[in-house]
């Protein structure tokens, strides 16, 4: 594993300064990102609890006839926002780029690759701890991004509770969440705990899956000042 071999590359004295150094700096580029998206959020959230309504229903008559609602919410981008958001895209990128230039150092001296990498981390062994971490961290990032980019997108944005202000309107289909509190047997703590887990677990998923059919469509202004979207129901 990938802790199993940090240890033993630490342990055998691979490791030194620089690799420290390339450690701490990554990882605390990644801790000042998720605290810069949790006060982000924190502020978004406040301003979706000022007593406004946000969102307006819209109604689309599938192929068998059965009515699917929506909700579409309006958002304006916020330069705070775009700026963390994008920042996790950028970090991705750097991550990949490093993975796969010191991939190719860690060959030296195949494939007319430098000795260079392996004189800065000491050895092989100093340059695989560091690696190691980065090649893990940029794969939980890369799914991240993948399964929940429409998400992030609106998440980053400001909510307005006016359509006519809006410069994106997020489309999402209006799914009600199971939470059922009598569905937890309080007579037995372990079945109601497992229960309470699978329900947890159940809409863990769902939101998850609601997330990735979450469509973010800017708003066009036409020459005449008209304001439009243009959204496919599929």
């Amino acid at each position: 594993s990938v802790v199993a071999n940090l240890i033993i590359s630490m342990a055998k004295g691979g490791i030194n300064a620089v690799g420290i150094v390339v450690i701490v700096v990554w990882f605390s580029i990644i801790v000042i990102l998720l605290l810069g998206a949790l006060l982000f959020q924190r502020q978004r959230t406040q301003a979706l609890c000022r007593g406004r309504k946000f969102g307006r229903p819209l109604e689309f008559q599938s192929p068998d006839d059965a009515p699917r609602t929506f909700v579409q919410n309006g958002y304006q981008t916020s330069t705070i926002g775009q700026i963390l958001l994008y920042s996790w895209g950028l970090i991705f990128a750097i991550g990949y780029g490093y993975m796969v230039l010191f991939t190719w150092l860690s060959y030296s001296p195949k494939f007319y690759a430098p000795s260079c990498g392996l004189e800065i981390f000491r050895n092989w062994n100093g340059l695989l701890a560091p690696w190691l971490l980065i090649f893990t961290s940029i794969h939980i990032i890369g799914m991240v991004l993948v399964l929940t980019w429409p998400a992030m997108r609106s998440g980053f944005m400001m909510p307005v509770d006016n359509l006519g202000l809006a410069t994106h309107v997020v489309i999402e289909e209006d799914v009600s969440f199971d939470t059922d509190a009598s569905m937890v047997d309080p007579d037995d703590f372990l079945t109601g705990l497992r229960r309470r887990l699978r329900r947890k677990a159940a809409q863990a998923g769902r939101r998850l899956q609601r997330a990735k059919c979450r469509t973010v469509t800017p708003v066009v202004v036409d020459s005449d000042g008209t304001r439009r979207i243009e959204y496919t129901c599929v």
